[in-house]
């Protein structure tokens, strides 16, 4: 009787140990995030060109913030953080400022991001002519920079 227990004791213990080695091992589900090489016209570098990262921008009334609706058009890339660069004029190496925002912008959605700049940007010159519509000549722009995300 006591070689019955033993037998069916080990009998337990090695189907355990073989039901543990036939499991597949736990992976980690949580997504790397990368650098993305983003070029001037937003789009992924060496990617398809008709995904990009676009959007819009403008400033509160006083200059200070930088108000931003991104469109995330990268199919396979949802959007973790966004370098800014603002240059304003006259244009050079001191006008020149980056900001690195996180977000989390999936793909195909618009994000909004809000950027204090800590400083005031030059206003906006508005020209009217009689009755045709007024032209805006900006003296600051903005562009992406860099990004980082995590493959969909």
């Amino acid at each position: 009787m006591k070689l019955f227990f033993a037998f069916v004791c080990l009998t337990s213990i090695l189907t355990s140990c073989s039901n543990n080695t036939l499991t597949p091992e736990t992976t980690n589900t949580s997504k790397q995030e990368e650098d993305l090489v983003i070029t001037f016209g937003g789009f992924l570098k060496d990617g398809p060109k008709t995904e990009k990262l676009e959007g819009v921008c403008g400033t509160d009334y006083t200059r200070n913030v930088l108000n931003c609706d991104i469109y995330n058009g990268l199919l396979s890339w949802n959007v973790t953080e966004l370098t800014f660069e603002i240059v304003w004029s006259p244009y050079n190496e001191e006008t020149k400022r980056f900001f690195r925002n996180r977000i989390s912008i999936p793909p195909m959605t618009t994000g909004h991001v809000s950027i204090s700049l800590g400083m005031q940007l030059p206003p906006d010159d508005v020209y009217s002519y009689r009755n045709l519509p007024s032209k805006t000549l900006s003296h600051w722009t903005w562009i992406i920079a860099a990004a980082k995300g995590e493959h969909v």
